[in-house]
């Protein structure tokens, strides 16, 4: 029951008091997402991964993700959610998402729940730039989830395209030609030069390095994802 008596709904409930990681949050899915866990969720904070900029603080960079008119309701009735957000300084280009010790070992002990939406949905996209923030990321984020100690729930946000290949798509991950451990091995050791000319090789039946790639990042929840809470989502929109 709500302060007011009215009474609320199994996701409320599952989101009450949570601490809710959330990657992608400037992207029009993750815009909408982080909107509706302020507004509706009674979540306890929301943690953003963000890329860091300079010559911009914390709380400026706050202020120009929530100007959108997308946020003017929540603004209008909880202008407090602000105190609920805060930012953790990453890039799902880097290495382990170049997030900090400080803060990795922070979300390990304090993070419930993982919303994963962040993806570069450019479809022929260079594969090593593609593979590094849609498949390593993913493959980072579940390694730093799978010792969080409180995790109640790790969603990935896949695509409803991932298996173009397939006539009709199921619910259910279909295996991959290329392993996510292997791609990320072959990105990281081979130049931009040599990617690109292996690239057509690589993609097997799938028509770009996007669709690929989602494929790809499924696989490894899989596998990295075992004994855990997992879900996939795959938005017709991204």
């Amino acid at each position: 029951m709500t302060s007011t008596g009215e009474s609320i709904s199994e996701i409320q409930t599952f989101f009450k008091g949570t601490n809710v990681f959330v990657t992608g949050a400037t992207g029009f899915i993750g815009h909408v997402l982080v909107e509706k866990l302020l507004r509706t969720c009674f979540v306890n904070k929301v943690y953003l991964l963000v890329r860091p900029k300079k010559n911009k603080d914390p709380q400026t960079r706050l202020r120009e993700m929530f100007s959108s008119t997308l946020f003017t309701r929540l603004w209008d009735e909880q202008p407090e959610f602000i105190e609920k957000v805060l930012l953790i300084s990453g890039d799902c280009a880097e290495p382990n998402m170049g997030l900090s010790l400080a803060d990795e070992e922070f979300m390990v002990a304090n993070i419930d729940i993982v919303i994963h939406c962040a993806a570069t949905i450019s479809l022929n996209g260079p594969l090593k730039h593609t593979s590094f923030i849609n498949v390593r990321a993913t493959r980072d984020l579940l390694l730093i989830a799978r010792r969080m100690r409180k995790l109640k729930s790790f969603v990935h946000v896949s695509t409803a395209f991932v298996n173009p290949n397939q006539a009709i798509t199921e619910e259910i991950i279909y295996d991959c030609h290329i392993r996510g451990d292997a791609l990320i091995n072959l990105v990281e050791n081979m130049s931009d030069s040599i990617l690109n000319s292996i690239t057509p090789e690589c993609l097997g039946s799938w028509p770009n390095t996007y669709t690929l790639s989602k494929c790809v990042a499924e696989n490894l929840v899989k596998e990295y994802g075992q004994n855990m809470p997992i879900c996939i989502a795959r938005p017709c929109i991204g």
